[in-house]
């Protein structure tokens, strides 16, 4: 029985000293564990014993500068490994056409990148090579109107393209429209940029109403009661229509979540015609309000008949103007992005591009063959190849 006792005593000493063996190399174990993970995955919040390091393959987030005029590299946002792959290339071979694809997550340090360019059915990117010019002139002739008749939030990026070239142009409008992170046709913001002018519209439809019939301290009690009755009835004959605004506004709230972070041109087609319709219904009850209050008014008295008028202005410039502003502006979108694609019958032979990191040898041959092309003096060639060994 002792011995039965004591080597069960011995068993879990033997126990804990191994369990305790164990616990302290768990840290040592994190600790090399973790200096195989990328950047991202250190400050990651569970952590994780697995890294992505370990695949064989690893599918990286980029994103596309899509203002390319001038350098085409944002030298700034480059790490130091980035930099070091790719300052060689900097220069002439990236410049006002270069569309250039950043990297937007942990560096890549070695192996080989695939870039998969491909358009939303799978297949290899199509392009233009000859735009239609006379297609181009009528595009530019409608792009003049749309300036000075947009939403004021987007009239002055607007005014700032340029259509001499046909490239540029694209890529300018569809940057506002699509690309800025205040783009108008990006879900979200399209969403809010137009309820909001929706909403306005209806404020305005109250300012209308309210504003030309606001009685004065010099107003009789007759002149005073005619005016809330002409208020009362002008109200209920807005009614309707601000119901209408009211629904337009919530259909919009289906847009904000999409298969893509831009609305579709089906959408856009439906907007427009919405808009329309509202447009339309603005000028019937503009005619309706005069041909209803009309005979409410003296004839004798011209200061209502001049608020009647203020009235009509106000549903003008504060209702239907609004409404047809955003109208434009979405039809000219529909029909730039309808040329875009018209003009692109051509197709790339295939849709991925396919490239290795440099080692540190040949980043080191690259370097020293920049040194030796630099206009300086020999010394200093020859002081930082030696310095760089």
């Amino acid at each position: 029985m002792k011995y039965t006792t004591k080597t069960l005593i011995q068993t879990l000493v033997y126990l804990i000293i191994v369990a305790g063996a164990l616990l302290m190399l768990i840290p040592f174990a994190w600790m090399v564990d973790t200096s195989f993970k990328a950047s991202s995955e250190v400050s990651s919040w569970p952590p994780k014993w697995t890294t992505k390091n370990a695949k064989s393959e690893v599918e990286f987030q980029t994103k596309l500068k899509y203002k390319t005029t001038g350098a085409g590299i944002d030298l700034s946002s480059l790490s130091l490994s980035e930099f070091r792959n790719f300052a060689a290339l900097l220069g002439s071979a990236a410049g006002k056409d270069t569309l250039v694809v950043m990297l937007d997550d942990d560096p890549i340090l070695r192996g080989t990148v695939t870039l998969r360019l491909t358009d939303e059915t799978g297949q290899a990117p199509s392009y233009a090579k000859n735009i239609d010019k006379a297609t181009y002139a009528e595009v530019v002739s409608e792009f003049e109107e749309v300036k000075s008749n947009a939403p004021s939030a987007y009239e002055k990026e607007l005014r700032n393209i340029f259509t001499d070239n046909p490239s540029d142009f694209i890529d300018d409008f569809l940057y506002v429209a699509e690309f800025s992170d205040e783009g108008f046709a990006r879900c979200v913001m399209f969403v809010a940029n137009l309820s909001a002018s929706l909403e306005g519209a209806i404020g305005n439809l109250k300012r209308a109403v309210e504003t030309p019939f606001k009685p004065f301290p010099m107003d009789n009690d007759t002149t005073k009661k005619l005016k809330e009755e002409l208020t009362l009835k002008a109200s209920e004959l807005f009614e309707p229509f601000r119901e209408e605004i009211s629904k337009v506004a919530t259909d919009l709230q289906s847009m904000k979540v999409g298969e893509t972070r831009v609305i579709t041109l089906d959408e856009v087609r439906s907007v427009i015609t919405a808009l329309n319709n509202l447009i339309n219904e603005a000028r019937n009850l503009k005619n309706l309000v005069v041909k209803e209050l009309t005979p409410l008014i003296p004839a004798t008295d011209m200061r209502l008949k001049l608020s009647l008028r203020q009235v009509s202005s106000l549903i003008d410039g504060g209702v239907i103007k609004k409404l047809e502003n955003w109208k434009t502006l979405l039809a000219f979108y529909n029909k730039v992005k309808a040329f875009y694609v018209s003009q692109q019958v051509l197709r790339l032979s295939g849709s991925e591009i396919v490239g290795r990191i440099r080692t540190d040898q040949e980043v080191h041959a690259i370097l020293m063959k920049e040194i030796d092309n630099w206009e300086a003096p020999d010394e200093l060639k020859t002081y930082l190849k030696n310095k760089h060994h």
